[in-house]
């Protein structure tokens, strides 16, 4: 199950909390995935929802600021009902030097070491997931065409089509890996928005890994296509209209 956010939209994390807390309660062995920790960080993360140590340490040890940033209080709850009920977290990142590195000079930039680290595979062939990641960096060019004076080239456009393909390859084969030994427990998948809308990105990557069934759960998106289910969170205008009519 992907549960897609805006990283610093508590009431996303809080839907993404929901889901889990369901599917637990309903007696299903939950494991829950998150791009917000680089897998080289596995261990760290397994001592600290075990018990072996304490918050500071964790955060200390996994390099969570540096790493991600984004506020930690964002994701505490859910790391949380993680801790307290013992279920497994899985760190699906890959280093993020490496794909900044991509989106700014290639994959040809990369050293030997840096390589090993990167997907057995990066397949191409979705065209419409490429238009709309076209869309995106569209979406980043300053309003003057240029970017730190410079009108950005096509290059600027294939690296960061390289850097996300990257990006979601990874993730891919790290939630594989980790369904291979755990085909009977369901695990949620915490990432942002963008790496799972219309079933792009990780979701039709890691089905033709391991062909699991899957749902995508997203949150105010614009339109229900987008996503299996999508949850809409009511403005304070949605609030007085329901009240209006009773």
């Amino acid at each position: 199950v992907y549960v897609g956010e805006s990283h610093d939209n508590f009431a996303h994390h809080l839907n993404q909390l929901r889901v889990i807390k369901t599917l637990h309660e309903n007696g299903k062995d939950v494991i829950i995935a998150m791009e917000m920790f680089q897998s080289d960080f596995q261990k760290e993360l397994d001592e600290y929802i075990f018990g072996n140590t304490t918050l500071n340490e964790f955060l200390k040890n996994s390099q969570y600021f540096k790493k991600w940033k984004f506020d930690f209080n964002l994701y505490k709850p859910i790391i949380d009902y993680a801790k307290k009920n013992r279920l497994k977290i899985i760190a699906i990142n890959i280093d993020r030097s490496i794909t900044k590195q991509v989106s700014k000079k290639g994959l040809l930039s990369l050293s030997k070491k840096q390589k090993k680290l990167l997907p057995e595979k990066i397949d191409q062939s979705n065209l419409v997931y490429k238009k709309s990641l076209n869309r995106i960096f569209g979406d980043h060019i300053p309003k003057n065409g240029k970017e730190n004076g410079r009108k950005p080239s096509k290059l600027n456009l294939d690296y960061f089509y390289q850097s996300q393909l990257i990006w979601d390859e990874i993730m891919s084969e790290n939630i594989v890996k980790h369904t291979k030994d755990a085909k009977n427990s369901v695990m949620v998948v915490i990432v942002g928005s963008g790496h799972v809308k219309e079933h792009n990105g990780i979701p039709s990557r890691v089905y033709s890994r391991n062909k699991l069934p899957y749902k995508v759960i997203l949150n105010n998106v614009s339109t229900s296509k987008e996503g299996d289910i999508v949850l809409m969170n009511k403005t304070k205008t949605d609030i007085k209209k329901q009240s209006k009519l009773g």
